[in-house]
């Protein structure tokens, strides 16, 4: 048995997921540099769940700060993937980040609006296996978030 019951209790195991997607740029956010303000995740229903993670503005001419963002952004997703294959016995990372593309639209956006900020910043190839190695390196710490976050909801530092 893993660690993680998503078999018993009262969350389905697509609350955990989300709770490792937003643990995940939680994470990265705090690795680029870049300050986290709020995390939270909801769900009334089977259906109806999601989360969000808000960062504290920073100076996007800094390039090293908007690459670390450019990572934030797709780090949520590579969690996911990570979490899909550990825990929820998906046979490979690439096939659960084809599954849950599309819950990931809104990050692939905003990681293309910022990435027009610009010149020669990180690749969405490369900021994935940026996010990967920071993810890996620190899945103790996801681990940990994602079960604060499925027992509390909500997490803020101001």
């Amino acid at each position: 048995m893993t660690r993680f019951d998503l078999q018993g209790g009262d969350c389905d195991p697509d609350v955990f997921r989300v709770a490792a997607h937003e643990a995940g740029h939680a994470i990265a956010t705090v690795l680029s540099g870049l300050q986290v303000l709020e995390i939270k995740i909801w769900w009334t229903s089977r259906t109806d769940f999601g989360g969000f993670v808000r960062t504290a503005d920073y100076d996007t001419t800094d390039r090293d700060l908007l690459n670390g963002s450019l990572t934030t952004s797709m780090a949520g997703h590579e969690a996911e993937g990570l979490w899909l294959t550990r825990y929820q016995n998906f046979s490979s990372h690439r096939a659960a980040l084809r599954t849950y593309r599309a819950s990931c639209e809104h990050d692939l956006r905003l990681f293309r609006e910022e990435r027009r900020l610009g010149k020669a910043l990180l690749t969405e190839t490369a900021a994935r296996a940026r996010a990967h190695s920071q993810l890996i390196a620190h899945w103790h710490r996801v681990e940990r978030l994602v079960d604060r976050l499925v027992r509390t909801r909500h997490l803020t530092t101001v």
